[in-house]
């Protein structure tokens, strides 16, 4: 993530950064995975 110079008028919104993302190889195009875990044991419990 970069930081960008960012003009703070009041309704424009914006965050002021520019990030990409990258798909993982072998991954069919997606991003991430969404998954709960047991904070105790890190077991994971679904995804």
């Amino acid at each position: 993530m970069i930081g960008l110079e960012l003009e703070r008028v009041p309704g424009a919104g914006g965050s002021g950064d520019d990030s990409r993302t990258y798909e993982m190889p072998s991954s069919d195009r997606k991003l991430g995975k969404l998954a709960a875990f047991d904070a105790r044991s890190l077991r994971e419990l679904w995804s």
